[in-house]
């Protein structure tokens, strides 16, 4: 009984002392400074012990210029190069997480307004007026966003083959060289440029005397990196040297609609006339990147003055690897271009848009007499608004042109026929732009979607330049 009594003396008391304990526990939970108190005797954090040293204050701070992030951007760790921009997206500056900042700060806003958000309005006002700059206007960045690695990417995305001709006309005797030279391809330089000409990359525009405009509107744009001039946001990774080709010619040599006359048209309606003086004028007032030849420049004189210009820069320039052949109505995307030929150039070949073969016209402006070409089909060649040449294939077609009767198609009598009896390689590039095609997006040459685009008028060349000055930004490319 005593043992049984003492044992229900004990559980009597050690439930009231639990009783007592729990009321003072929950008095003490009401008294901020013992919740950790409180929680230790309660054994509620046996599991996961609290210390001090595991404890992060979160210190709030103004967001700068480094860490604002960019919507729609991926980060460096993700991709490693910066798609949205690259791609010229439009950006826009997220100061969501800055303002719910400002909110919670209790801090005055003139202490707000230090050099950082200085720095994002500047950078806020410039985004918004980007549509509106100039031509040469140097507000814009001029680090390199788009390096050579991500051009490569680029360039890797558009597909090039090469393209052999047939049989057929391998084995046509016409493709036999006459062993007697039938035409000499020389001609008086009446000016040609003042600077060297030894860069990697050489660019040749075929130009009219008369296209000054023209010539400005590629000077302005494209064609300013022969001037140590930067590319927008991306990087060149060859040098490059511009060279405007010209012939001579009265303004009044071409017909009622505006277009050259053939070359007895030409001459018998300049005999007598002599050179335009104004013209001269006009031509020798422009920069040093003319070379002119003392010839009638007309539509049929394009095979003369293309292999004039080939052999003055194989015998001028001797650094040049490739050369680079453009209408003056194209726009040419140059870093993707220079990326292509550093890393996939070869020594002996033609680029640019291929075309397979194409029947010969007997009559009309590109007609050719069966005396002149005795076949009914071209082999393969480029087209003639733009393509290039390496060295090696230069030489080779500068070998063979004289040995044939003057073939008046430039691009099938160069690119097709010459560089079929030489053995050079035509190389079809998707992105080069061929004749008759619709004029490109602007756009596309931001994202690096194509090397050329073909009717491009004055304005369409500013247009697509002050694109690539603000990342395409002002069409949401």
């Amino acid at each position: 009984m005593s043992l049984h009594k003492g044992t229900h003396s004990t559980s009597f008391s050690a439930a009231c002392a639990a009783r007592i304990n729990r009321r003072l526990l929950i008095v003490l939970a009401l008294i901020p400074g013992f919740t950790l108190f409180h929680l230790i005797c309660s054994n509620v954090i046996t599991d996961s012990v609290v210390s001090t040293n595991n404890i992060n204050i979160s210190q709030r701070s103004r967001p700068t210029v480094d860490n604002i992030s960019y919507r729609g951007q991926k980060t460096d760790k993700e991709d490693g190069i910066d798609e949205s921009l690259n791609r010229g997206e439009n950006i826009s500056i997220d100061n969501s997480q800055h303002q719910n900042d400002v909110e919670d700060n209790s801090k005055s806003k003139e202490n707000l307004k230090d050099e950082n958000l200085d720095q994002l309005v500047f950078e806020r006002k410039t985004l918004r007026k980007a549509k509106n700059f100039s031509i040469n206007n140097t507000l814009y960045q001029t680090g390199v966003e788009v390096n050579e690695l991500e051009l490569l990417r680029r360039v890797n995305k558009l597909s090039f083959n090469v393209k052999t001709p047939s049989n057929f006309y391998l084995e046509h005797p016409y493709f036999t060289p006459n062993p007697s030279n039938m035409m000499r391809y020389t001609s008086s330089v009446l000016r040609q440029p003042d600077s060297s000409c030894g860069q990697a990359v050489h660019i040749i525009v075929l130009s009219h005397p008369r296209d000054v405009d023209k010539r400005n509107a590629i000077r302005e744009t494209w064609g300013s990196v022969a001037q140590d001039r930067p590319w927008p946001g991306k990087v060149l990774s060859l040098p490059v040297t511009l060279t405007f080709v010209l012939g001579t010619e009265s303004p009044e040599i071409q017909d009622e609609k505006g277009e050259p006359l053939s070359d007895k048209q030409a001459q018998s309606q300049a005999k007598g006339r002599g050179h335009d003086p104004q013209l001269e004028t006009d031509v020798r007032s422009e920069p040093g990147d003319i070379l002119q030849f003392d010839m009638i420049d007309s539509y049929t004189n394009l095979t003369r003055k293309c292999l004039l210009a080939l052999d003055w820069i194989l015998s001028s320039c001797k650094g040049v690897q490739y050369i680079v052949k453009v209408d003056q109505d194209i726009f040419l995307n140059v870093p993707l271009l220079l990326t292509f030929l550093k890393n996939h150039g070869k020594s002996k070949a033609i680029y640019g848009f291929i075309y397979n073969g194409g029947s010969v016209n007997r009559k009309g402006r590109w007609a050719v007499s069966e005396e002149i070409y005795p076949l009914d089909s071209y082999p393969v060649y480029a087209s003639g608004t733009s393509y290039i040449i390496s060295r090696s294939a230069a030489v080779t077609l500068m070998k063979l042109c004289s040995h044939y009767p003057y073939f008046p198609i430039e691009d099938a009598f160069i690119t097709g026929i010459l560089a079929t009896v030489g053995s050079i390689d035509r190389v079809h590039m998707r992105g080069f732009s061929y004749w008759k095609q619709p004029k490109p997006e602007p756009c596309a040459f931001v994202n690096d979607k194509i090397y050329t685009g073909n009717g491009m008028d004055e304005t369409d060349l500013r247009s697509v330049w002050r694109l690539q000055i603000d990342r395409g930004r002002s069409m949401k490319c």
